[in-house]
C-alpha cells in the first residue's frame, strides 16, 4: 500500500477529495521533519518513534567499482517500533 492508495481511502471514508486529504497528509509529514529537527524525536502513538541519530564520516566502498570513498556525516532517522503494531503483527488468528 503506497501513499495513493492511503489518501484514497481516507477521501473515500470521510466523504473528502483526494486533494484535500493529500494537503493534509503533506502537511503532516512537514510537521514530523520539523519536529525531527527540532526536537530530535516524534512519536506516532501506536506505530512507533521516529529519532534522529548523527553519524559519523567513515570510509566505504562502491558496490560497483570497488573505489574507497569518504561517506560524509550525516543525520539518519532511526524506527522502534511501538508495542501495540508489533504484538499486531504478529498475532496469529
Amino acid at each position: 500500500m503506497g501513499i495513493l492508495d492511503i489518501v484514497r481511502k481516507i477521501a473515500s471514508a470521510r466523504n473528502l477529495t483526494q486533494g484535500v486529504v493529500r494537503g493534509i497528509v503533506d502537511d503532516y509529514v512537514e510537521c514530523i521533519i520539523d519536529a525531527l529537527k527540532a526536537e530530535g524525536k516524534f512519536s506516532l502513538p501506536g506505530i512507533g518513534v521516529l529519532e534522529v541519530k548523527h553519524c559519523n564520516a567513515r570510509p566505504g566502498v562502491n558496490p560497483r567499482t570497488g573505489e574507497k570513498v569518504e561517506i560524509p556525516e550525516q543525520n539518519r532517522v532511526s524506527f522502534k517500533c511501538s508495542k501495540l503494531l508489533k504484538d499486531g503483527l504478529n498475532k496469529h488468528e
